[in-house]
């Protein structure tokens, strides 16, 4: 009878050793000849105290409970059954082994288990008939003192002829997917010990809501492939797809690994923003090329603030614009969300005119939370005014409001946090912060479990005359190559601008998302070059060459150059009369030269 070919077990170290097999242990049990593979000798165990007695096999050190003689073979009884080898050392050939046997169940389609008790993962089933058969089972994982348990935990059976070398093949190390296009890719993977082809695995997961679990539908299966790679083609773009690989030798073919490869791209290539059209009062129209791998783009709207007055709202919102049919007792339950300004929203409970943060399920998803936007709240001395109204529902009492800032590092650091008592009735709070930055947030959640809702949320900040600050308004989400943005609140002197980012985003929602670079940054009303909204004043004057900034500044006043993603790229107060400055990359940025604002572009 042709052996049933099984697999292996999870690679843990594999090396491009050539192959030398070498029989590690074998036992034909021909001491075992009492009884008949028909009628074992079940009168009389052949384990009394845990060891099988040496006069029995020929190495010495087997183990095990509930073995009987066969008439040289071993019966391995059902439930509680189970024969161990001694302790032998299966390290060779990066731990790949093969275990070659015959055996024989009680009843056909016996599942038969083995496994290494020093490997928590090396372990394998082979599916028994029940007539005498041969098999071979490719393992992986193989330690300096490997104990090879056969159990009898799903059925009685007899074995015999067992073989174990050090001669297995290893299972391949999966390489990311490279060469992604919108109708192929190339599924990539390491050279493995003992394998003279590959068996390509190319499907994509379903969920099955009868079974709860995700159902593989194959693009390819077992497709042997003699190299280390394969061009997979006719893929549906946006469709996640994921492989796996097995290492094959002559019938002998391995487990596959146990985390698939994802199938993501590398890089998704950034579109190039046109100049705005449409433009009205309060709207506009963005466009943008198209992007070689994006499913969806992301047109970011911002605005620069030059300030008149002391303070500034960077937030303003009753809310209203929250439309659903939830209410307070029922309402619309999301896992993520963003509101106007770019705040995040963590585990959002919507309802009419309302926002909610649903913290009832923190044990199984994040905490909730409404984050905002990165912002230079540095201005104006970094005084930070918050004010809100608030209310708590199942159960929850308390909720807290901080500020925070990123560090150089990519840290975070909590600058305050201020707590609130809630109750089931609308309660206004109003919270003064200080030691605002260059690249601040402000946070706002519970510990408590519950729900807590917000309403007329007013963030405001101190500013000097002539101070700019860039502030997002609202991204949109779109698959095609323009959007219309509307309801901006500009104020005077305000400027808007918008950048794109293309997203490759699978249609499951199954992979993170692969985000482009910024496109370039565009000012809407037709700004080019230099836009002073200062009063006149000739002898200050700020210019651009390609990346370069120049600044005339005969009275010795402050400069402040910021880009357009908020931070603060040049602050000098040395008096110098004339400046120069390289900046980073090419954009929108603000220069205030001693109090007086110039909005520039750089390309």
């Amino acid at each position: 009878m042709k052996p049933t070919l099984l697999t292996g077990i999870f690679a843990f170290a594999l090396y491009s050793a050539p192959l030398h097999a070498s029989v590690v242990i074998e036992e034909d049990f021909s001491g075992f000849s009492k009884g008949t593979d028909v009628a074992p000798d079940m009168g009389s165990p052949v384990i009394t105290d845990g060891i099988v007695p040496a006069e029995l096999t020929k190495t010495p050190g087997w183990s095990g409970s509930g073995v009987f003689q066969a008439g040289g073979s071993a019966y391995i009884s059902a439930g509680e059954g189970s024969l161990a080898t001694p302790a032998i050392n299966l390290s060779g050939n990066g731990g790949n082994y093969k275990i070659m046997f015959r055996a024989k169940a009680d009843v056909a389609s016996t599942p038969l288990l083995i496994m290494d008790t020093q490997n928590g993962s090396g372990y394998g089933f082979a599916t028994l008939t029940d007539e005498w058969a041969e098999y071979t089972m490719t393992m992986n994982g193989g330690t300096h003192a490997s104990v090879i348990v056969f159990s009898g935990m799903y059925g009685g059976y007899c074995i015999d002829d067992i073989v174990i070398d050090d001669g297995g093949v290893g299972i391949p190390v999966l390489l990311p997917a490279s060469d992604f296009t919108r109708g192929s890719f190339t599924a990539n993977w390491e050279e493995t010990v003992g394998a003279d082809s590959y068996a390509l695995n190319v499907f994509t997961l379903r969920y099955d809501p009868v079974t709860t679990i995700f159902k593989r539908d194959y693009l390819l299966e077992g497709y042997i492939v003699e190299g280390t790679s394969h061009t997979v083609a006719d893929i549906d773009f946006g469709t996640p797809y994921y492989y796996t690989v097995c290492g094959c030798q002559g019938g002998n073919v391995t487990f596959e690994q146990e985390q698939p490869m994802r199938v993501i791209p590398e890089a998704v290539s950034a579109p190039v923003a046109y100049a705005a059209t449409d433009v009205n009062a309060d709207s506009f129209t963005g466009s943008w090329s198209e992007s070689d791998l994006a499913t969806v783009y992301a047109m970011h709207v911002v605005k620069v603030h030059t300030a008149r007055q002391a303070t500034y709202d960077i937030v303003n919102t009753d809310f209203s614009y929250i439309h659903t049919e939830g209410t307070v007792d029922k309402p619309q339950k999301e896992l993520s969300g963003r509101i106007d300004g770019d705040w995040e929203v963590v585990m959002p409970a919507f309802a009419k005119g309302l926002l909610g943060l649903n913290n009832q399920d923190f044990s199984l998803f994040d905490d909730a939370m409404l984050v905002s936007p990165v912002y230079d709240l540095s201005v104006g001395g970094g005084h930070v005014s918050i004010s809100f109204d608030a209310m708590g529902r199942r159960n929850l009492t308390g909720g807290f409001v901080a500020m925070g800032r990123y560090t150089d590092s990519g840290g975070i650091e909590y600058v305050e946090r201020k707590e609130f008592d809630v109750t089931e009735n609308m309660k206004s709070f109003h919270f003064d912060f200080y030691g605002g930055s260059a690249r601040s947030f402000i946070l706002m959640s519970s510990e408590m479990l519950g729900m807590l809702f917000i309403d007329n949320l007013r963030v405001s900040v101190d500013m000097n005359p002539g101070e700019s600050l860039l502030v997002p308004v609202r991204t949109y989400d779109t698959a095609q190559t323009s959007c219309t943005a509307s309801s901006l609140g500009l104020g005077h002197d305000d400027i808007a601008g918008y950048y794109v980012t293309g997203i490759y985003r699978d249609n499951a929602g199954q992979f993170p998302e692969v985000v482009s670079e910024m496109s370039n940054s565009v000012v809407v009303a037709g700004l080019a070059g230099i836009d002073a909204t200062s009063d006149d004043d000739s002898n200050v004057s700020v210019t651009v060459s390609g990346m370069d900034i120049r600044i005339a500044n005969p009275y010795g006043g402050c400069v402040v150059i910021c880009s357009a993603d908020g931070r603060r790229i040049v602050s000098d107060c040395s008096g110098d009369a004339t400046l120069t400055c390289r900046v980073p990359s090419a954009g929108i940025y603000v220069v205030t030269v001693d109090g007086r604002a110039f909005k520039v572009i750089a390309d």
